[in-house]
């Protein structure tokens, strides 16, 4: 049986930012709204919204200031000092609310995902769930090539063994418990969706639908998907190096067993095995297999490279709390 929780609550609520000084005030305007509803229906008692401005070039910091002299919610910004990525930028909030809010939720701050969602996560929370992730209904408004490489790589993340849950992606409540475990991670490289899935805490699914703004450019461009879905299997998975192990292990019997082939052939049945492609080719193949594999074991290296210089995670430059 679940036990439930106090609605004596705190809440926090993190939102990373970069260059987002045209929606920010719209923004808090609506989970203003929210946030005075679940008071009213004493869900919580108080809230706490954290907006980390990650390196934004735009007026983003100013007008986070602006925004805690104006409105009556309990604002905090944190100002990272350049641009250290969405990852980090959660993990500061998560490690900023560890020890003073009962549970934190986190999303984009361009509100895409369902804001009136955030009390199911709440009422989950109050249920007993630690963890608490927004799953989207479906891909309808991705265009045809977001939707096969999402699904490809939730099914690369299936077989390299991550804790990914598909169609879940930064939207989600945790507990103080998970936010406190969180921060304690020391590694450099962050892929929060599958380190906060694998904690083994009670979990529990809202489901929401996404509001597209097609006049709004995504900051996640091709390249910086690509480089997250890299660091997300090479940070918590070893398989792509076992995969290269057996692939290479597999080549290495398949080319001895075609050089006994050929020496029987030559040797007893008088074969000639002539043919410039059928030399030349597998030695490309080869190669290219090679230099793939050499690239998996590289990333690898490169992580370890920079773990073990212990560097931080990111470097804030102000704080400003109401």
């Amino acid at each position: 049986m679940t036990e439930q929780r106090s609605k004596d609550i705190k809440l926090g609520v993190v939102l990373p930012c970069f260059n987002e000084e045209l929606v920010l005030s719209h923004s808090i305007e609506k989970i203003s709204k929210q946030i005075n509803e679940m008071q009213k229906n004493n869900l919580i008692k108080e809230a706490v919204i954290c907006l980390i401005d990650d390196g934004s070039k735009d007026n983003t910091w100013n007008k986070i200031l602006e925004l805690q002299k104006k409105n009556n919610l309990n604002i905090v910004g944190i100002k990272f000092s350049k641009n250290f990525g969405h990852q980090y930028a959660l993990f500061a909030g998560i490690s900023y609310f560890k020890n003073m809010a009962d549970c934190v939720i986190s999303l984009d701050v361009d509100l895409e995902q369902d804001v009136e969602k955030i009390p199911s996560f709440v009422e989950s929370f109050l249920l007993g769930n630690d963890i608490v992730l927004g799953i989207r209904n479906d891909r309808k408004q991705d265009s045809f090539i977001k939707k096969i490489t999402a699904k490809t790589y939730y099914q690369f993340t299936k077989f390299f063994g991550m804790n990914m849950v598909y169609n879940h992606a930064d939207y989600r409540l945790i507990s103080k418990k998970v936010a406190k475990e969180i921060s304690n991670f020391q590694e450099y490289h962050l892929f929060l969706r599958s380190m906060i899935s694998g904690l083994g805490f009670k979990q529990s699914k809202v489901y929401f639908d996404v509001t597209k703004n097609k006049t709004r450019q995504s900051k996640y461009s091709f390249f910086k998907m690509l480089s997250l879905g890299i660091n997300g299997i090479t940070s918590y998975s070893v398989n792509p190096l076992r995969v290269s192990t057996i692939i290479g292990l597999l080549t290495m019997i398949f080319s001895f067993v075609m050089v006994l082939v050929i020496f029987y052939e030559k040797l007893f049945l008088k074969i000639e095995t002539p043919g410039w492609a059928s030399t030349v080719l597998p030695i490309y193949l080869i190669g290219g297999v090679n230099m793939f594999f050499l690239g998996v074991i590289g990333e690898y290296i490169g992580k370890i490279f920079l773990e073990v210089k212990k560097r931080p995670k990111y470097i804030i430059e102000k704080i400003s709390e109401r």
